[in-house]
């Protein structure tokens, strides 16, 4: 008998929770990276950045099967990031920063939800919008979840951020497909609710930022093509312009990783991304994570295509990140021209149910139910 959602996402969870493994490391007074690029604002215009994450305690809700973050900070840890560590932290940004340049956007990312009040303290949050104001940055931007926006944080917020700086905040949609959302990544939120905070961050004059995941795990490329393209027409239609594709990697103590070892999960080819930018870019302003496909802040499996094509077709999604030129975006290579084209259809739900359930079977084998004695995750 197949699985209902429900008891395939409770496996799902327990797999996620017995592959997180704690990585011993040290809290210090710094956040653990720290980059300056450029980025395409929702106007258009190409602005310099400051990108910053801070060593935090990790995700109150760290479910996702793909999520490689828990490697990185504290999570599972004895040792955690106390209020007074986050607000040096916060003071390195701004005061003891060896390399600092100029920068017209500052990004602060905690690894999970800035609003949340398990992983952010709400004095260091108001702290970091007093800096701000002092600073010369025009536009702030910050990451949570849906569930963890609402009026009475957005506003204490943005009343101190003041009128001279643009708060922007990015929100994980992943899917608008809530199977492909609730099982495929394992997060828990309805479209309802996602919605809901954006009318919250409108109406404090927010500026909101989606992120679709392309190639959830347990999906071909086929699938992750028409889920991504229908999830930019959802956004779109929510007037939600401004879309950051991130293409998934593969990493350690994820149960992405262990359907990769399995040979059931590879993260996404570079030509999928290509062919949906190429398709939808005039929909909105589209523009790639390409910290997803260079892995210059940790050790991933990363998206590719062949040997011939995949460096410059690399080079080519940054380019087009901050310039939104689809002319420098290439038309074909070899292994372009051997995959199946497929800008139409639609998911058949029951034989991805059957692949899952199948899939996770697989990994159930592996890993006995009575081992299932995982840390438990900050916020649990």
């Amino acid at each position: 008998m197949p699985y209902s959602n429900d008891r395939l996402k409770m496996k799902i969870s327990q797999l996620v929770k017995v592959f997180r493994k704690p990585i011993e490391k040290t809290i210090t007074e710094e956040p653990r990276y720290i980059s300056y690029d450029r980025i395409i604002q929702p106007d258009g215009k190409v602005l310099n950045r400051k990108k910053v994450i801070l060593m935090s305690n990790g995700c109150s809700v760290p479910t996702c099967t793909m999520c490689p973050f828990t490697n990185e900070n504290m999570f599972g840890l004895t040792s955690k990031v106390a209020e007074n560590n986050f607000l040096k932290q916060v003071q390195h940004i701004f005061y003891s920063d060896i390399n600092p340049r100029q920068y017209d956007v500052l990004a602060i990312y905690n690894d999970g939800s800035f609003f949340s009040e398990v992983e952010m303290p709400q004095k260091v949050i108001l702290k970091i919008a007093e800096e701000v104001t002092k600073s010369k940055a025009k536009r702030l931007v910050v990451e949570s979840l849906p569930q963890f926006i609402n009026e009475d944080k957005i506003k204490s917020f943005t009343d101190i951020l003041g009128k001279n700086t643009k708060l922007e905040v990015g929100m994980g949609l992943q899917s608008a497909n809530e199977f492909i959302r609730n099982v495929c990544i394992n997060t828990n939120f309805t479209n309802d609710r996602f919605e809901r905070a954006v009318e919250v961050l409108r109406k404090y004059e927010v500026d909101v930022k989606s992120y679709i995941l392309i190639k959830p795990p347990f999906l071909d490329e086929r699938e992750a093509f028409i889920d991504a393209i229908d999830t930019i027409d959802y956004l779109v239609n929510l007037r939600l312009f401004s879309i950051t594709l991130c293409p998934t990697r593969v990493a350690k103590n994820t149960l992405a990783y262990e359907l990769y070892l399995k040979g059931f999960y590879s993260p996404p080819n570079l030509w999928t991304i290509v062919d949906i930018l190429k398709l939808k870019y005039e929909s909105a302003k589209l523009r790639v994570a390409c910290i997803n496909l260079r892995g210059d802040d940790f050790d991933s499996i990363m998206p590719r295509a062949c040997d011939l094509c995949s460096s410059s077709l690399i080079r080519s999604l940054e380019r087009f990140s901050t310039n939104q030129n689809i002319n420098d975006l290439p038309n074909n290579c070899q292994c372009h021209n051997n995959r199946a084209y497929f800008d139409s259809g639609e998911i058949d739900y029951e034989h991805l149910h059957s692949k899952i359930e199948y899939q996770i079977n697989a990994l159930y084998k592996d890993n006995p139910t009575n081992k299932f004695s995982g840390p438990k995750g900050p916020g649990r």
